[in-house]
């Protein structure tokens, strides 16, 4: 079992002993019974808040935590990044709350099912971002937040917000300092007992992190995906970094058959779906660590999000969208959202009259205007740390990690690193077209010349190859007409023209046309992979 926490209050406070493992550590408290379980998940009597009693998971200090206070109140915290949830859900015998949601809807004793505006949120954005989860009733505090409550939610409140401060120092000195700050993140996370494997694309992000934990002596096992030709570009870099530390690279098969065999062990253990065409590759390579005999699976997720290569990217798409500054936060809007508009191509005529009113930015929104940024790099790395990495990027990691029995360990989304960042000057972060310049100038003592100074290219799972050829007969079965017609809220003719390359708007680019595919059959999986029906709310 995922290590973890869960708390319930009232007539719900006996279901906990239900849901979690015999030797949890468990404690009662004015009402309340609240348990934790695993490596990196512990209680405190009295809590740290000065509370009753507190359970937490991840960092003990800005993890996932539930601290239990006097009178039947209780503080729900979550995790900055992401990585850790913290989840409740209300009913008439109590309030039930927890770091995941499937134990929380258990002790709740809610139905499975899907909400409108959740379901919408996916098909736009390709996860179910806070407050919803992918649980009717069930609902997530924000990253970052603290909510409190007494029968219910009394206020949410966000004590982790990034604020942007004056620069100090000079170039040559950052550099130095974003060296000890990147060993203490890896340091932190490397523990006596671990057996480490690092999952790594040949990028600069995983590649540091690999070669910081050579460094501290950890000899990690190095894991990276092989596509096959002609998508294998990346193989030749993750070959150089190994080469370079001295270290055997494992390289995992990833092709359609593979991806066959995995995606419904991957949708059951996400416990909301994720479109983003990587989570079933990374469940391959989790899959594979754990073979190797790894405990920890480290991984150079957040560095994007952290040194600004996500916010130029944001900022780049937008321009195309909407013509230079004019418009340009509603463009950075429709890009982190997704198209609302293709809503209106894709769903039913009931559907559409069910979400009459929403707003698939609505969320988004105070994460673009929030005060404390001057600059508006430093605001919209904050948006896409709140929004990419935490809606997405963390949770499906540490999921996916879960399944397997791993931790999932990023030394890039540690609070120390953070806040060190927002007091650099945006030209020492991004300089030019050169995006993570201080990132590459301070590793490249470290890394092959090639692997530090070429573009960034990601993950780049070819869904278009995999959806209209070897995988067409299954995505066809899980979306074919009489099912989508059942559900009511997929047009079958959208499915069709999206096969074809086209749709009501003319011809689909063709990562387009993948992406549409996999993100409709990833929903299926996931829904077919509960273990009680998932039903589409219409």
């Amino acid at each position: 079992m995922a290590p973890g926490w869960c708390a319930a209050y009232g007539a719900l406070s006996p279901c906990v002993r239900d849901e979690v493992p015999r030797d949890a550590l468990m404690v009662q408290a004015d009402g309340w019974t609240a348990a934790a379980w695993g490596r990196d998940a512990g209680i405190a009597t009295p809590g740290a808040a000065g509370g009753l009693a507190s359970a937490w998971v991840g960092d003990a200090e800005a993890g996932s935590r539930c601290e239990l206070m006097p009178d039947g109140r209780a503080a729900l915290q979550s995790d900055p990044f992401g990585l850790h949830a913290a989840c409740w859900a209300a009913s008439d015998g109590g309030i039930a709350a927890g770091s995941h949601t499937a134990r929380v809807a258990a002790i709740a004793g809610l139905p499975a099912c899907l909400e409108p505006e959740a379901v919408a949120s996916y098909l736009c954005s390709s996860c179910v971002p806070a407050p919803l989860t992918g649980h009717g009733g069930v609902r997530r505090v924000p990253a970052g937040s603290c909510l409190t409550l007494d029968g219910g939610c009394v206020a949410c409140e966000r004590p982790w917000q990034w604020e942007e401060a004056p620069p100090v120092g000079d170039q040559a000195r950052a550099t130095e300092e974003l060296r000890d700050l990147l060993r203490a993140a890896v340091r932190r996370r490397l523990l006596p007992d671990a057996r480490p494997a690092v999952f790594l694309s040949g990028g600069l992000d995983s590649s540091t992190v690999a070669t910081l934990l050579a460094q501290e002596g950890a000899q990690p096992l190095l894991l990276t995906l092989d596509f096959g030709p002609p998508h294998h570009t990346e193989l030749s870099f993750a070959w150089m970094v190994a080469d370079r530390l001295g270290l055997a690279l494992h390289v995992v098969p990833c092709r359609a058959v593979d991806v066959r065999r995995a995606v419904e062990s991957a949708a059951r253990a996400v416990e909301a779906p994720f479109g983003d065409p990587a989570t079933v590759p990374l469940w391959v390579l989790c899959e594979a660590a754990a073979r190797l005999g790894a405990t920890d699976v480290f991984t150079g997720d957040g560095g994007d999000q952290i040194f600004g290569a996500s916010a130029c990217r944001l900022l780049a798409a937008a321009d195309a969208r909407v013509g230079g500054d004019r418009g340009r936060d509603e463009g950075v809007l429709a890009e982190l959202a997704g198209l609302q508009g293709r809503l209106d191509e894709m769903l039913t005529a009931a559907a559409r009259e069910r979400l009459a009113g929403w707003d698939a930015a609505a969320w988004l929104r105070p994460l673009l205007t929030g005060s404390g940024y001057e600059s508006q790099l430093h605001r919209l790395r904050a948006a896409s740390l709140a929004a990419q990495c935490a809606q997405g990027v963390a949770p499906r990691v540490r999921m996916l990690a879960e399944a397997h029995g791993l931790t999932a360990r990023c030394p890039f989304l540690d609070r120390a690193l953070a806040r060190w960042s927002f007091d650099l000057p945006g030209a020492w972060i991004v300089g030019g077209a050169c995006e993570k310049l201080l990132l590459r100038r301070a590793v490249d003592p470290w890394l092959p010349h090639e692997v530090v100074w070429r573009e960034h290219r990601g993950m780049g799972a070819p869904v278009t190859e995999w959806c209209r050829g070897v995988l067409r007969s299954d995505v066809r079965r899980r979306l074919n007409p009489r099912r989508l017609r059942a559900d009511g809220w997929i047009r079958p003719e959208f499915v069709r023209a999206v096969e074809r390359g086209e749709d009501a708007q003319g011809a689909h680019g063709s990562r387009s046309t993948g992406e549409d595919l996999w993100l409709l059959w990833f929903l299926q999986a996931w829904r077919d992979a509960r273990r009680s029906p998932v039903a589409m709310p219409l």
